[in-house]
C-alpha cells in the first residue's frame, strides 16, 4: 500500500482538527455537553479513518 505511513498520519492529524474544531463550535453556540463529550458529538472526527480504509480495501480489490 502506498504511503500508508503519511496517509496514517493525516488520518490521525484530521481526527484531533475535527474533534478540536467540534468542541470550540460546541461551545460558541451556548449550551455545551459535559467533559471530552463536547468535542465528540459532531460525529465527523473519524471520517479521516474512514476514508483511508476504504481506500486500502479499494487497493486490494475489495469492490464498494
Amino acid at each position: 500500500m502506498k504511503d500508508l505511513d503519511a496517509r496514517l498520519r493525516k488520518a490521525v492529524r484530521d481526527f484531533w482538527k475535527t474533534r478540536t474544531s467540534q468542541g470550540r463550535k460546541q461551545g460558541r453556540r451556548g449550551s455545551r455537553d459535559h467533559g471530552g463529550r463536547t468535542a465528540v458529538t459532531g460525529g465527523a472526527q473519524m471520517s479521516g479513518f474512514e476514508r483511508l480504509i476504504v481506500e486500502m480495501l479499494t487497493e486490494v480489490g475489495v469492490q464498494q
